[in-house]
């Protein structure tokens, strides 16, 4: 008895696609916000923020955000408008994160000021590399 191969219906990151698919995974999993939902307490410690709630919700954005991200890094063929999107996302993030320091509106530790700064940046370098993988992948 021969077995035939299983097609899948994800495409396999390689040519053109391949910097903009890994780019997009690599989102979702820095975009996990689990940690955030379930320790709340111990992360709002360390940065100075004492409501939790806003971590909780924050966290569940973001867990929503990745599954998205995560979809669409999936799909057999990439929607552009879909990944304009999500760029446009992790800029608004950005943006949101320097806001938030400038504004002075929480008043955050120095562990925290330090934490948004290097989200922001990690955030903005994948911004950057899924714009570099979209105009790659000519979508």
């Amino acid at each position: 008895m021969t077995t035939q191969p299983v097609q899948t219906a994800v495409a396999t990151p390689s040519g053109r696609e391949a910097l903009l698919r890994r780019t997009l995974v690599g989102n979702t999993i820095f975009s996990e916000g689990l940690a955030l939902m379930f320790g709340a307490g111990a992360i709002g410690g360390v940065i100075g923020i004492t409501m939790l709630w806003p971590l909780v919700a924050l966290g569940l954005v973001l867990v929503l955000f990745g599954a998205e991200v995560y979809a669409a890094s999936r799909r057999p063929t990439l929607n552009r408008r879909e990944v304009i999107s999500i760029i446009a996302l992790d800029a608004g993030w950005v943006v949101a994160s320097a806001v938030l320091l400038v504004g002075g509106w929480l008043s955050l530790s120095g562990a925290g000021i330090w934490a948004v700064l290097l989200v922001a940046d990690a955030v903005a370098t994948f911004g950057l590399l899924q714009y570099l993988g979209l105009r790659r992948a000519q979508l």
